[in-house]
């Protein structure tokens, strides 16, 4: 109140009220992005990091509408900080012809996450030999999980 209190006019509490929430909104965006860029997944679950993640993008796109986060760039954020051990997975889910939603590649990562947790309860392990190989089919836009023994 008290950068209004010496405003002679209406049209000047309004203007100095928006400057404030623009100089608050500018200060949160970039917030936001710091935040953004530097999020990894570290201890999250799957489902845990893509909704912090996307949480972020949709906070960052109301407050300025304008720099919307496209998906490929949502993207990009929620490959950027997987864990190492999810590397394998995206790279060959890159080199699919047509790139899953940011939802279909969530379900994909926590079914990764899933295999990896069971594999890794078992006598065996994906480190001795074993391949997962996730394979999409165009015709009936399915995705399908096998698992490779040696």
């Amino acid at each position: 109140m008290d950068h209004v209190r010496d405003v002679k006019s209406p049209k000047q509490v309004c203007e100095t009220l928006e400057s404030l929430n623009t100089q608050k909104n500018t200060m949160r965006l970039q917030y936001l992005d710091n935040e953004l860029a530097g999020m990894t997944q570290g201890n999250l679950s799957i489902s845990d990091y893509f909704l912090k993640i996307k949480n972020l993008c949709a906070e960052i796109s109301e407050l300025d509408p304008q720099e919307r986060i496209s998906d490929s760039r949502q993207r990009c954020y929620l490959i950027r900080g997987l864990r190492k051990e999810f590397m394998p997975f995206i790279s060959s889910v890159q080199g699919w012809a047509n790139q899953p939603l940011i939802i279909e590649l969530e379900n994909l990562q926590a079914n990764q996450q899933e295999l990896v947790k069971q594999m890794s309860g078992s006598s065996k392990s994906l480190s001795h030999g074993e391949d997962v190989l996730y394979t999409k089919d165009q015709e009936k836009k399915e995705f399908s999980i096998k698992v490779f023994f040696e």
